[in-house]
This record gives C-alpha cells, structure tokens and sequence, in this order.
C-alpha cells in the first residue's frame, strides 16, 4: 500500500458544523483549512500496489461526499513558492534559488508552474518527487506520494466533467417543471418569476410572466 495524499476545494462545508466535522474526522485520513476564503479538505488514501492511483481516490472521494455531505469542486495544486520550499524542506531559500536557477544539483529542479505576476510558483507535488531524490538532504519518512501533474488533470477533468453532468441534469429538470407547469397548472402550483429565480409558490393558479 501506498499512502497518497490530495488536496481538494469544497463547498458544502462549514468547519461550524459538527456533524459534518465529526463525520470527516471520523471517517477519512483528513485536515481542513482555510485559503483566502476556499475551503481545502486534504484527504489521504491509501493505494494498492497493483491499483490505479486515481481510481482509488475517485471511488474514495465519492465516499468523502457521500459520508460529510460536502462538495469536492477541483484539485488544489498546493502552489508554493520558492520561500514557502524552504521552510518545507528546511533550507535556505538562496539554496532553492540555486536549485531553481541549475546552479546547484543536476539541474534538474521542475520548472515552474505559473509565473504569477513574475513571481515562480511550483505545485508542492512536483517539488516533493523532485526532493525524494536528494533523500541524504530531506527526511522524507512522513511525506505522503503525491499524483503526477497528469494524474492531477485527469481528476480535475472527472470532478470538471461531474458538475457539468449535474448542472445539465437540473436544466434538464428545470425545463419538464415548466413544461408541467403550462400544461397541468392545477397539479404543479404557481411558478413565478422572481429576479430571475423560478420559484415554485403552492398556489393553484396559472403562471403569469
């Protein structure tokens, strides 16, 4: 087995509700924080050896929505910076600088993710795999395996390709209610338009614009 570990951006959650709290904790290898306002939930899975790692944790996130009543959005990269590097990998952020620029090592530190307003930002997964090869610099006994950038997009892609399904479901939803509602006003109520809201009153009247 091989513990993995994943960030994810929810909704539906809320760290004042202790049923949901309780059933996170409770249920799943789990931490909660709170980034600019998002929250994170990092779930860790544990993967057989002969196992597909994204199988695994789609089947297990399903699980952790089911079970807390919470949403997972997308994957959180974990981005850091070369400061942010330092402190986890307890150096100097002019040794990072060194490693990021091939001046030290074998050259061979991962190339940025993004550029954000020229500042270089890594996924930590990335930086994590690339440290594990300089094992007599970094105790790496408690850091989890962390999916591949590729691995990472076909996750995204399948929570991506989830909510567009949901959203096409309740449109489609959406569009019988009122068909219903035009042809059998008396079974289905009253649908008003309400800043730009369908709103189901109760009332067995025709639907006016």
């Amino acid at each position: 087995m091989t513990a993995f570990e994943v960030r994810f951006l929810v909704d539906n959650f809320s760290v004042d509700n202790s049923q949901q709290v309780g059933a996170l904790f409770d249920n799943f290898d789990a931490a909660v924080s709170r980034i600019c306002e998002c929250t994170v939930v990092t779930l860790g899975v544990e993967v057989p050896a002969d196992a597909n790692a994204v199988d695994v944790i789609r089947v297990e996130t399903a699980r952790l929505e089911s079970v807390v009543g919470l949403r997972a959005v997308d994957v959180d990269l974990d981005l850091v910076d070369e400061g942010e590097i330092a402190e986890r990998l307890a150096k100097t952020r002019q040794v990072i600088n060194l490693y990021a620029k091939g001046e030290r090592g074998c050259g061979d530190f991962p190339l940025p993710y993004a550029l954000p307003g020229g500042r270089r930002v890594w996924t930590w997964a990335a930086v994590a795999r690339w440290a594990r090869s300089y094992k007599q610099d970094w105790d790496d006994a408690s850091e989890p395996e962390h999916l591949s950038r590729e691995q990472q997009r076909e996750l995204s892609a399948w929570l991506t390709r989830r909510m567009v399904t949901a959203q096409s479901a309740g449109h489609d939803r959406l569009l019988t209610h009122l068909q219903l509602a035009h042809t059998q006003p008396a079974l289905l109520g009253l649908w008003n338009v309400h800043l730009g809201h369908w709103t189901l009153s109760g009332r067995e009247e025709h639907a006016t614009q």
